[in-house]
């Protein structure tokens, strides 16, 4: 069929023409681009192995590069290896030059000097030597070598120290990294965004702090809270932990300057913990009516002064101002008192329910701040709407009369001996010290010693003592209230000392003589035949006491009596001679041992001779033990032998402790043995009297404890006179026991004439507003590291608190600074942490530094650890380093050549060391480059394009697409043939 519409010859030319067109297009992108897979579309298996071959044929080309810059760093640090062991040698040279004797100490001076600057030299080289900025011969260096593709394709080298003072040491070189003795670490640091209203006062109470800081607090009771930072100055801190400030108010010109920075620390011994705080005060936008008024009060001083502010029930007994006592009717009294102020607030209290304001004021010793007697508090009363009012009272106080009571004592001072003065009064018993008569005691000095006791009594009597003219006074001040006679019904009383002794004796035997001897005969042998240099030993309790024949002894001129001087020569020469005393009894030999507490005859040992010990026999005895001590005291001289008298008491102190007897009934010596006999008998002391002496005997107890004993001093005082008594009533009771205050303002309770009613005045502050805690979280930790390092200083980010690196961890690719009091003591490394002494470590050594480190994250985010280095005393210091060579001496250049040979041998190690490294580069070198060659075949196998084949194809796809367009051009012209049969 024959059709016109429908050109099909022409679509099936037209589309081979396309196939063999895109062919073409596609032949063309591989024989210009020489790869077989272009795209995914070609060969996604293929592609996706290619993209894993060409990342492992770049990770080993790059190993290849790390092996070779490994080769190159350990051939620099190889070279200054070398040229230290140069040196080393060279300071070996000298130093056996330098041992010998031919040369003198000038000689081996100049040679130290050429040593000392070799060692100057060697230290420069380690210090300094670096390979693209990074030290290799300081110590620090400990690091990996990457020689592969994969993370187990790598190895790690040391370099030890090649400073002169760790060169050479026994204990071998320290890499990188100090000894750590001790560390500690507390993440104590937080960071706090806080807000508070403008108010007169502002709070923050430790309940608003950070969650740790209330942790550590409670954990802590006892810590003491400290402030800083740059506005500190403006705020303090009381006892209760609470921040207050009454010096800030709101800036409505200035935003900047409503924003105040305070630190907050806590400390105990041992530890602390840091809340850095922001706070911000913001502009009170409320209104509160503060009023306020001003009274001026009299009272006379009471120990229990009090006075009402406004009126109690039914009563009009208020004595502050008809302002403050109208604001608070206005508000049917059920707000609160507060004392809120004033420069002697601390003084007063008050009631908040009842406005009754209390405190306790002395006339004759005045406290309040201005010290003109004029109390200055201000009272404030609050609604429950928050309405204040401020009253501020001037409290004048006067005098109050008192009550005396007037001892007049028996005689008149002078005294012509010691005296001590008791007296009770008040339900108290007041003893004064002794008061000797040099040159003479006064009234004055009495009524200073009753004083002077009172007061040392846990509750003193409520009573002043001063001299009068007749005597002493006590004086009773309205603080007491009325003086009732069971104040005043015991009387004063004076007790005069008749004598003083303090001549003990102790008995002159039966002292606790225990007494061990031993004997030792048949000796005569052996010393008939001792000659000059012969040695005879005795063995005492463990201790050698040996006694040489002296020069030109011959036998025969040796004795016994020269044995035992010589014994007791040689026992003497000893450090510490031996409890042995050597005596001669007969032709026998006696040890003789005396001591107190017991002994063991068997510690007397034997006797050598030459070495060989004498068979000689031997007896032993133990003397007596007499537990018993007798302590005698004269008592037939002075008032001992004529003046007692009965009411006399005798006091003995034994130890320090005073024992007190009883009264004598007449006065004789006897009563005087047998008082003191039944106060001491308690303590295992008995008393007797015999021929004007009292003897105190010790009995039944151990031989240490006895010989401790010491009598000190036995007096006797006379019976005591007492003191006539008389009172004084100067006041009236309604005075003594007044309690209140009257108001003398110009005008009353009505102030408002005087000026100082404000009482229509409205502001916007509030009176006192608490922080409240906006954002809290931890910035720092506090750490503490004792390290053991007599010349650097190396710490790595490991040494570093646990918050610190897990912060650092969370928040990658940061940058590490120093701050600090000690800053220039040390450098950090930014990136990586390490920490390293400066010169100024070495030069200007401290027991403690305090840095801190600060991480800044790419965020914005930081994080800081305070530290505290100690440095830990170093204990047995060894001079036994390169640079403790000193060849000055014959003796220093001997131990230099030991201490250069061990410096050499590790030097030598070192370089075995890391020339073993070298080759093991060089060899992964050639292996990874074999590696990389085959890994690159195999990838060419898969993408490349194979020319041959790609070019046939191209030449057939050519031909087929001329053929299809000529096909296209014969089968359009086909239908225009048609056409011409219409015509």
């Amino acid at each position: 069929m024959t059709v016109i519409n429908t050109n099909v010859g022409a679509i099936t030319a037209r589309t081979y023409a396309t196939n063999s067109s895109t062919s073409i297009e596609d032949n063309l992108k591989k024989l210009s681009s020489g790869r077989r897979v272009t795209s995914g579309s070609d060969d996604a298996a293929g592609l996706a192995v290619a993209y894993k071959m060409e990342t492992l044929l770049r990770s080993t080309n790059m190993a290849i590069q790390n092996a070779s810059n490994g080769v190159s760093l350990i051939q620099t640090a190889g070279s200054g290896m070398n040229k230290v062991n140069s040196m080393l040698v060279r300071i070996r040279e000298v130093s056996v030059q330098m041992a010998n004797g031919i040369y003198t100490d000038k000689d081996r001076a100049n040679a130290q000097a050429e040593v000392t600057l070799l060692k100057e030299e060697i230290d420069k080289i380690s210090e300094n030597l670096q390979f693209n900025q990074v030290y290799l011969l300081d110590g620090s260096y400990e690091q990996s070598f990457r020689t592969g593709a994969s993370n187990n394709e790598s190895f790690g080298l040391s370099i030890i120290s090649q400073r002169t003072e760790e060169l050479g040491k026994e204990s071998g070189l320290k890499v990188f990294g100090t000894k750590v003795n001790s560390s500690a670490h507390s993440e104590s640091i937080e960071a706090l965004e806080m807000s508070v209203v403008d108010a007169s006062f502002i709070e923050l109470e430790t309940t608003q702090l950070g969650a740790g800081f209330q942790t550590f607090l409670a954990n802590n009771p006892s810590a003491a809270i400290e402030l800083s930072g740059d506005d500190a100055a403006l705020f303090n801190v009381n006892q209760n932990g609470t921040i207050e400030s009454g010096q800030i108010s709101f800036n409505s010109q200035n935003s900047s300057a409503n924003k105040f920075e305070l630190i907050v620390t806590a400390k105990t011994n041992s530890n602390q913990y840091t809340n850095k705080i922001t706070l911000t005060l913001n502009e009170n936008k409320t209104s509160q009516v503060v009023k306020s008024s001003t009274s001026n009060i009299t009272a006379a001083e009471s120990a229990s002064l009090t006075f009402r502010a406004v009126n109690s029930s039914n009563a009009s007994d208020g004595q502050l101002s008809f302002a403050l006592q109208s604001f608070v009717d206005a508000d049917n009294n059920q707000g609160e008192f507060s004392i809120s102020g004033g420069v002697d607030a601390s003084l007063f209290t008050v009631d908040s329910n009842t406005g009754v304001v209390s405190t306790s004021i002395d006339y004759e010793t005045p406290t309040d701040q201005n010290n003109d007697r004029i109390y200055e508090l201000q009272l404030k009363y609050t609604t429950s709407s928050g309405d204040e009012f401020l009253e501020f009272v001037n409290l004048e106080i006067t005098d109050a009369q008192e009550e005396v009571v007037n001892y007049q004592l028996p005689g008149t001072p002078p005294l012509i001996v010691p005296s001590r003065f008791d007296l009770q009064i008040d339900g108290k018993t007041i003893n004064s010290a002794a008061l000797a008569a040099t040159p003479a005691v006064s009234y004055a000095e009495i009524a200073s010693a009753l004083n002077a006791a009172n007061a040392n009594l846990n509750s003193p009597a409520r009573a002043n003592f001063r001299a009068s003219g007749t005597g002493i006074e006590a004086v009773f001040e309205n603080s007491a209230g009325n003086v009732d006679s069971s104040l005043t019904s015991n009387h004063l009383t004076i007790s005069q000392r008749l004598e003083t002794s303090t001549a003990f004796l102790n008995a002159a035997t039966g002292i606790d003589a225990t007494a061990a001897t031993k004997t030792y005969t048949g000796l005569n042998g052996a010393v008939n035949i001792a000659k000059t240099g012969d040695l005879f030993t005795y063995d005492f309790d463990g201790t050698i006491i040996t006694a040489s024949v002296g020069q030109g002894q011959q036998p025969g001129e040796y004795s016994i009596a020269d044995l035992a001087q010589d014994l007791n020569t040689a026992n003497s020469a000893l450090g510490s001679p031996q409890a042995v005393v050597f005596s001669v009894t007969g032709d026998d030999l006696v040890a003789t041992r005396s001591l107190t507490g017991g002994f063991l005859a068997s510690r007397l040992g034997n006797i050598t001779f030459n070495g060989q010990t004498l068979s000689s026999a031997s007896t032993s005895s133990d003397g007596v033990s007499a537990r018993d001590r007798i302590v005698t005291l004269d008592v037939g001289s002075g008032p001992w032998g004529y003046s007692m008298g009965g009411g006399d008491k005798p006091e003995i102190i034994i130890d320090g402790q005073k024992y007190v007897g009883a009264a004598l009934p007449t006065g004789s010596h006897t009563e005087l043995a047998t008082s003191l006999n039944n106060v001491l008998n308690s303590i295992g002391i008995s008393v007797t009297y015999a021929a004007n002496d009292l003897r105190f005997t010790i009995t039944g107890v151990p031989a240490a404890t006895s010989n401790s004993i010491d009598f000190s001093r036995l007096d006797l005082w006379a019976s005591p006179a007492t003191a006539s008594i008389g009172i004084t009533r100067t006041d009236a009771d309604s005075t003594v026991s007044f309690n209140g205050a009257s108001n003398n303002s110009a005008s009353g309770r009505d102030n408002s004439a005087t000026g100082n009613n404000t009482d229509s005045a409205i502001t916007n502050l509030l009176a006192r507003d608490k922080a409240v805690q906006l954002t809290s979280h931890a910035i720092g930790a506090h750490s503490k590291i004792n390290f053991e390092d007599n010349f650097t200083l190396s710490l790595s980010a490991q040494d570093f608190s646990i918050q610190m690196k897990t912060f650092m961890e969370a928040n990658p690719f940061g940058t590490l600074s120093l701050k600090g009091a000690d800053l220039d003591n040390f450098k950090i490394d930014k990136f990586d942490g390490t920490i390293r002494s400066t010169a100024a470590f070495k030069a200007n050594p401290k027991n403690s530094y305090d840095i801190e480190v600060v991480y800044t994250a790419k965020n914005g985010k930081f994080f800081s650890n305070e530290l505290v280095l100690t440095r830990d005393p170093l204990q047995n210091i060894v001079n036994d380093s390169v640079a403790d060579v000193d060849i000055s001496t014959s003796e220093g250049a001997t131990t230099a050549i030991t201490i250069l040979d061990r410096a050499i041998n590790q030097m030598a190690a070192q370089e075995a060391e890391m020339g073993a490294a070298q080759n093991r580069l060089e060899h992964a070198i050639d292996y990874l480059a074999m590696a990389s060659l085959n890994t690159a075949a195999s990838k060419s196998r898969i993408v490349d394009a194979d020319f041959a084949y790609v070019s046939s194809e191209l030449a057939k796809n050519q031909i087929l697409n001329q053929a299809s367009t000529s096909m296209l051009a014969q089968a359009n012209s086909s239908k225009q043939m048609l056409m011409q049969l219409l015509r």
